[in-house]
């Protein structure tokens, strides 16, 4: 399995409106993307407003070019040296250990390209599969906010997890 990163064009908005229209794809991201309905227009200008300082986005490619999902790192803040990750992966392509290597390819962006000192990532309690992929790349737990999120008329919370340079560094020595 080889995936990559391609940093996201226009062309990608059809594919990240289907996703993102996938009500039980997104059941678990955040109330902006699984609360509203997201047009091919909507995507496309969110694309062209978006401001690479603030955030990188990408379309996750297999070896065939074929569209995987959807991942980023997004609040970046050059002056603390900050980001938080996410990423969607198509209904067809999970359960493929996918989630586990685009969370390596985001680490390496972050740490690597950006040179941040701390990434973040947010996981709902519910997310069994996101939450493994977190810890098996080396973040470590860092708090809960309690019945952050409402998922079927139930409040459940969020987990919140980080990683800094130095873990990543001991990691990938």
């Amino acid at each position: 399995m080889s995936l990559s990163l391609k940093k996201i064009e226009l062309e990608d908005a059809s594919f990240i409106s289907n996703l993102f229209n996938d009500k039980d794809n997104v059941k678990y991201m955040s109330t902006i993307v699984r609360c509203i309905d997201h047009t091919t227009e909507e995507i496309e200008e969110e694309i062209k407003d978006s401001e690479e300082e603030f955030e990188q986005l990408f379309i996750v490619l297999d070896e065939n070019n074929n569209k995987v999902g959807h991942a980023g790192i997004d609040d970046i803040d050059d002056h603390d040296m900050r980001g938080e990750i996410f990423f969607v992966i198509d209904k067809k392509f999970q359960g493929k250990g996918y989630g586990k290597e685009i969370v390596k390819l985001l680490l390496d962006y972050g740490f690597d390209n950006l040179k941040l000192n701390s990434l973040f990532a947010s996981v709902a309690v519910l997310n069994k599969s996101a939450i493994n992929v977190i810890l098996v790349n080396g973040f470590k737990k860092i708090g809960v906010r309690r019945e952050f999120n409402k998922i079927d008329d139930e409040f459940i919370d969020e987990l919140f997890f980080d990683m800094i340079k130095e873990d990543y560094d001991k990691i990938n020595k």
